[in-house]
């Protein structure tokens, strides 16, 4: 999958492994392994000690440092992070990159009634991407085009958060439809404070609803989403956006429990989870979100200019989660092979003693 060359500190690859080679969209950023490799040993040891839990203290947050001029991990664990200057600065700037290497998280976040050509371009590739046959008509939400919007219609809420994901056999074991919209992960990796449902019976198959305080004691929401893989041509447009190859990735939209559901501010809400795998188990996590709002709670747009820490703050916490998740996950599943190995020899050794 990827190969050592030039600096042995650096990771390359051979585009042809991954994407037709005339797409734009075939690098990597330029991560150090060694770096990144020795961060994960050292998140791995401490999760040995103890580990994420699903009830991580809000003060192991707090108690972070998640401003631009720290690096490496902050308290109890929680990996710090780095608001970038702009969106697609995310790969480009050393310190960015550092803070990736040493396991840390960036996330960055704006508002906006008239996005920039960048913000436009996120808004292109991800706001109509969708699993209905027809969004319109199957989930009664509208196409939107960038091109045409009348100006000052809606205000642009755009996030993008990356961080890496360490020891990964198999990409499909973390691009998976099926855990991703199981309340088992969602409980397991939601920042600290975010209701799960799990009333089932109402749930449609793939989907998941939470909800998430804003400010706390102030302002909450409650939204349900549907999960999906994603598919090729759409990765290499994602690919080109964020400039990195994508080599799978999950889409999260917004779905309502009512037919035909009630109108509200929210006229579409759309993630992307992407998934770069940069050889030795490191995987990069790239995470855009697109909301498209007709007007904006006074509470909110009083606190708007917060949520960039804020975010932080919850993408911090979330990789620390998931990897521990991850983690958890993958020692069940060889103790559950192990046990069914021992199993497997037991018999046969107590069939062998029958015999003789």
């Amino acid at each position: 999958m990827t190969n050592m060359s030039g600096n042995q500190n650096t990771i390359s690859f051979d585009p042809t492994t991954f994407v037709d080679p005339d797409s734009l969209s075939t690098k990597v950023p330029s991560i150090s392994m060694e770096r990144a490799l020795q961060s994960a040993s050292r998140i791995d040891r401490k999760c040995s000690d103890g580990g994420p839990t699903s009830d991580i203290d809000s003060r192991s947050v707090s108690s972070s440092s998640v401003d631009a001029n720290d690096e490496g991990a902050g308290g109890d664990g929680i990996p710090a992070g780095i608001v970038p200057k702009s969106h697609e600065e995310h790969y480009t700037a050393p310190e960015n990159l550092r803070m990736l290497e040493e396991g840390g998280c960036l996330f960055s976040f704006t508002c906006s009634r008239d996005p920039n050509p960048h913000e436009a371009d996120m808004v292109s590739n991800v706001v109509n991407l969708s699993a209905f046959d027809d969004e319109t008509r199957d989930n009664y939400v509208p196409h939107f085009d960038i091109n045409t919007f009348e100006q000052g219609t809606y205000s642009f809420l755009l996030a993008r958060c990356a961080y890496l994901l360490h020891d990964v056999d198999n990409l499909d074991d973390v691009a998976n439809v099926s855990m991703i919209s199981s309340a088992e992960y969602q409980r397991a990796c939601q920042p600290e404070g975010t209701k799960i449902w799990t009333d089932d019976d109402k749930m449609e198959p793939e989907n998941f609803r939470i909800t998430k305080p804003i400010i706390p004691y102030i302002y909450s929401f409650t939204t349900q989403f549907r999960v999906s893989a994603l598919t090729s041509p759409d990765l290499d447009a994602l690919g080109r956006h964020v400039d990195v190859r994508v080599d799978r990735g999950i889409l999260l939209e917004r779905t309502k429990r009512s037919v035909p559901p009630k109108e509200d501010a929210t006229k579409k809400c759309k993630s992307v989870l992407l998934y770069t795998a940069l050889g030795s188990g490191i995987v990069l996590v790239t995470h855009l979100t697109v909301l498209l709002q007709r007007g904006l709670p006074n509470v909110i747009e009083r606190v708007i200019h917060t949520f960039g820490s804020w975010g932080l703050g919850e993408t911090c916490e979330t990789a620390w989660k998931t990897r521990g998740y991850l983690r958890n996950k993958a020692l069940r599943t060889n103790r559950l092979r192990w046990d069914e190995v021992s199993f497997r020899t037991a018999v046969s050794q107590a069939y062998l003693d029958a015999l003789s």
